[in-house]
This record gives structure tokens, C-alpha cells and sequence, in this order.
């Protein structure tokens, strides 16, 4: 699961792709100390061209597991999100994680106002992993079209402002791309392609950065 593919995704995959995705795998697996760890790493180390060895998902595991239960019951959507892709990453049943249902947890909080764009993105992601039930489709179909309402003018997605992250713009076009025939999602994709490459994409690195004006100064 967790397979997207844009046109710029399709356009990157050159050998410097799968290189840089391996040595940011490295880079996880001998300088992230283990009790750094967290969901975002497992998820990339699985979705990695090696993927994950046994002995790595043991300690992911555990050091997943050790980071939900220090939450003390104190859950926000995100929360669960992540905790839910950290599971499944690691071959844990998200309905039965730590004594919590992580579906039936995001169900409950991603669609809320309070839930940030963060807590849309994710719980779409999230709940897109596996087939979870009528609930939590009907609720994926809520996320998105949220997610859609949220596009910014200039075609991407911010925390808060109006002011493109492509953090945030990146993580909203995987969410969409996984639900392409959705109301609205193939035009907010190339809307958000569009202002990528137009504003973000760096032909001669392959970054992407969104130049952003400092305080009242207006430098940038």
C-alpha cells in the first residue's frame, strides 16, 4: 500500500532517485540513535528498494510501540496517523495496537476542524493503507474533499498562512494520489504539479524549496 505516482514523481525515477532514497535509508539505519526512531523512518525504510530486514523490524517495533504508549492516552489525530503508518509498516494490525483502535481513533478525530490540514493529510493517507471498512471510507472521502477545500491559491498547502510548504503540499499530493477518481483531485494535482515546478523545483539539484519572504523586512 502506500503507492502514489504524479507525473513528477514518474519524471524522477532515474538511478539518482533510487540512490537517493538508498542513502537516505543509510543515513536512518547508522546515525538515527534507536530511541529517535519513529514511524516516518519505518515507513521509509519498508517502502525502501531494500526494504526492511527482520532484525530492523524488531527494533521498529519496539521503539514504536515504547513512543504510543508515552503519549499516556493523550491522542490527537495525528497521533494516531502516525502511530496507524508506523503499524502497518512494520507488520502490526492497526485495529489492535497497544490496546487501541488506531482506525476507529482517527475516524473520530481527523474530520474535525481541530485536526489541522496535517491531521486531513495524514488520516487520508492513513486510512488508505487497507480496506478498513464502509466508516472509514466514507471517511476518506470526507478528508479529501477537505483536503481539496484547503488548496491555497498559488496550488499547494501550508500549516498555516498563505504561503505554500512543500513539506505539507508534498504530503497532500500523495494523499490525493491515492484517489484520483475523487471530486476535484486530478484538477488540485496539476494545480499543485503546476506550482512546483514552476515555483519549487530545481531542475539542476532536484530540490524542492519554496522560497519564503522573512518578517516585515520582505528579504527573501
Amino acid at each position: 500500500m502506500l503507492t502514489v505516482t504524479t507525473s513528477l514523481q514518474a519524471q524522477a525515477a532515474t538511478p539518482y532517485y533510487d540512490k537517493s532514497i538508498n542513502q537516505a535509508v543509510s543515513y536512518i539505519k547508522t546515525k538515527t540513535s534507536k530511541n529517535d526512531l519513529d514511524a516516518w523512518d519505518a515507513l521509509a525504510v519498508k517502502r525502501s528498494p531494500k526494504g526492511m530486514s527482520s532484525a530492523a523490524k524488531k527494533v521498529f517495533k519496539k521503539r514504536l510501540a515504547a513512543k504510543f504508549k508515552s503519549l499516556d492516552g493523550h491522542y490527537a489525530a495525528v497521533d494516531y496517523e502516525r502511530s496507524l503508518i508506523g503499524a502497518v509498516s512494520v507488520g502490526v494490525k492497526p485495529t489492535k495496537y497497544e490496546g487501541k483502535n488506531l482506525v476507529t481513533g482517527i475516524i473520530k478525530t481527523a474530520p474535525k476542524s481541530n485536526a489541522g490540514i496535517n491531521g486531513k493529510i495524514w488520516g487520508a493517507i492513513a486510512l488508505s493503507t487497507a480496506n478498513y471498512g464502509k466508516t472509514s471510507t466514507k471517511t476518506v472521502k470526507t478528508l479529501i474533499a477537505q483536503i481539496v477545500k484547503a488548496q491555497n491559491t498559488q496550488g499547494g498547502w501550508a500549516i498555516s498562512g498563505s504561503v505554500s510548504d512543500v513539506d505539507v503540499t508534498g504530503m497532500a499530493l500523495m494523499a490525493l494520489g491515492m484517489h484520483k477518481t475523487y471530486p476535484g483531485v486530478k484538477t488540485a494535482i496539476k494545480r499543485a504539479e503546476s506550482m512546483l515546478k514552476k515555483q519549487a523545483y530545481h531542475p539542476s539539484t532536484g530540490d524542492f524549496i519554496i522560497k519564503k519572504c522573512f518578517y516585515k523586512s520582505g528579504e527573501c
